[in-house]
């Protein structure tokens, strides 16, 4: 017997096998999960903390921030090289 929506589980369970590759929150939990429970019982778990996460997110209507990853150093790595060619822009317009 099935529980739940077979669709909505198969995505979870893609999300949560695909979390568990990135450098995230999710990564450890399934590692963890792996050597204990197998593979396919840790894929499970972190697809239903991923739907916990997301029922959290959508009831208090906030962006979701994962605790290991530093959001302000990967803001200034991806704008730093736009936000200096600007302020060459804006210098070379000041000594013309």
């Amino acid at each position: 017997m099935v529980k739940g929506n077979g669709y909505v589980r198969q995505i979870l369970c893609e999300a949560a096998h695909s979390a568990a590759k990135t450098e995230s929150q999710f990564k450890g939990f399934h590692k963890a999960l792996t050597v204990r429970r197998g593979y396919k019982r840790a894929t499970m778990a972190v697809a239903h903390k991923i739907l916990e996460i997301v029922f959290v997110v959508l009831n208090k209507k906030e962006a979701y921030k994962d605790p290991k990853v530093n959001y302000e150093e990967l803001m200034v790595k991806r704008n730093a090289p736009r936000w200096i060619a600007m302020l060459k822009k804006y210098y070379m317009k000041k000594i013309a």
